[in-house]
């Protein structure tokens, strides 16, 4: 993206988009609903929302086939539901979601989806021709509806999918496929009814991103919501091994063209969208936080200052000041530069990694007078090393922290944080974790097939008044678990 043209006042014509709110405060009732397209990046996207809410407030399934054989559900606890339902999901929730999506230029999205469907197939050894090409699967009817206008059907079909399963047994539920009754509704819509619909659908979504302007997607997310923007690197499941465009014959193309000519339309007109907002949000931004010294950092890098200020000027004005702090994981996190919640299945316990870089952060709003004791346990380093290099930092200010002990596996660490390192304009303790390097751990065991750099795992976080600690009562218990692999 040229980020230039964000660096000046854009006006636009007037629209319904126009009309909308930029930014949108999440009420106490209201569930965030991400509508995932296959293979626009949304198992980032998810990782990345998930990040954002309790795990208790996540509704776990992600496919028809696994909602539908326990169908009616409660979902007034959930606040956020993601995963390929369609646009009909209303239905079934206790009040309209708010919408969300990404799309992706449909000949790369259609490319890619192919090569999924076809590695599925081999992973679960049914029959694929040893020398099937894109080509041949377009042109077969039997496979070609897949890839007829998936992301318009997506969200410009409001499909009653439980009305339709209704007298299935629980065994044939399980079994559901969505793409089936979306190729045949595609299919039965007139085109122009279709699109309509799709891009009337979109008017009214929160955020739309496109997965080819990728980190600017995520700054408009972050700003949308009003949420703490996030460092870490964040490209999952990408394979590096994928086809890309000019790989592909131009009969191929050709083919995906006619296949995807009302998805190309929305791609279109999502991307209208998303220029019109991102720019807005930049215009917005600059006016409250532009700074001269930003002119000599890159575009990126002013963006993520400019919404780290906002996010600040958003929740510094009243939050409860808390004395105790009993912090878990499974919990949602307000900080930087850590990996994704992973779950312990045995225990359910959840814990996130260090990482890609050197520094995580994580901020609670703490009373300022009176000092702390802070107890943090780690469960695994990916090196002893980095784990001798680990160093705290309490609003920049350096912490002294001693091993408290070792069980299982696991290190838990205490240290005292002075009223002094508490001072400061913000509302919120910044706890910084600082380690000398991190690892891919496939330099440590060629074997591991993990590709992400790691430090450190962390699973709970305490805080308790110096002045009422009881040692024997308030330490961080540890049992006799098992950690997942990385």
């Amino acid at each position: 993206m040229n980020s230039a043209k964000y660096m000046q006042k854009t006006n636009f014509t007037n629209s319904k988009q126009m009309s909308l709110p930029l930014e949108y405060h999440l009420k106490e009732d209201d569930i965030l609903y991400f509508l995932h397209i296959q293979k626009t990046a949304g198992t980032t996207i998810m990782n990345i929302l998930d990040s954002y809410f309790d795990l208790d407030s996540i509704y776990p399934e992600q496919f028809w086939n696994k909602l539908l054989p326990k169908f009616p559900h409660d979902f007034t606890k959930y606040k956020l539901v993601r995963g390929h339902f369609g646009y009909g999901v209303h239905r079934i929730l206790p009040k309209k979601p708010v919408y969300i999506t990404m799309l992706r230029d449909p000949i790369e999205r259609t490319i890619s989806d192919y090569e999924h469907i076809r590695r599925d197939k081999i992973k679960a050894k049914k029959p694929v021709p040893k020398n099937e090409t894109i080509l041949d699967a377009l042109k077969d009817p039997k496979t070609r509806r897949t890839f007829v206008n998936p992301q318009t059907g997506y969200i410009g079909l409001d499909l009653d999918i439980v009305k339709l399963t209704k007298s299935w047994e629980p065994q044939r539920q399980s079994k559901f496929i969505f793409r089936t009754p979306l190729k045949v509704a595609t299919k039965k819509t007139p085109e122009e009814e279709l699109l309509s619909n799709a891009k009337r659908h979109l008017d009214d979504f929160a955020f739309v991103g496109i997965v080819e302007k990728f980190e600017e997607s995520l700054f408009l997310l972050y700003y949308t919501f009003g949420w703490k923007p996030l460092s870490a690197d964040w490209k999952l499941n990408v394979d590096p091994k994928r086809s890309k465009r000019d790989e592909i014959t131009s009969e191929a193309l050709d083919e995906i063209k006619k296949c995807t000519k009302l998805d190309e339309e929305l791609y279109k007109y999502a991307n209208e969208i998303f220029e019109m907002r991102y720019s807005v949000m930049v215009e917005k931004l600059k006016e409250k936080y532009y700074e001269p010294a930003f002119e000599k950092i890159p575009f990126g890098e002013m963006m993520y200052k400019m919404l780290e200020k906002n996010y600040e000027e958003k929740t510094n004005s009243s939050p409860t000041l808390l004395r105790r702090i009993d912090y878990d994981f499974r919990s949602k996190i307000v900080g930087t530069g850590w990996y994704w919640r992973e779950i312990l299945h045995d225990t359910g316990e959840a814990y996130r990694w260090t990482g890609p870089g050197t520094k995580s952060t994580i901020d609670f709003p703490l009373v300022k007078d009176e000092d702390l004791v802070i107890q943090f346990r780690v469960m695994r380093a990916i090196i002893p090393q980095i784990l001798d290099s680990l160093r705290i930092k309490v609003n920049d200010f350096p912490i002294e922290t001693k091993l408290l002990y070792r069980k299982s596996g696991r290190s838990v660490f205490e240290g005292i944080i002075p009223k002094s390192a508490l001072k400061g304009k913000s509302n919120f303790t910044r706890i910084s974790f600082e380690i000398e390097k991190t690892v891919n751990p496939n330099e440590v065991n060629p074997l591991d097939p993990t590709n992400r750099a790691l430090g450190i795992a962390i699973d709970k976080i305490r805080i308790i008044p110096a002045k009422s600690y009881d040692k024997q009562k308030d330490q961080i218990q540890t049992q006799v678990k098992s950690l997942t692999k990385n």
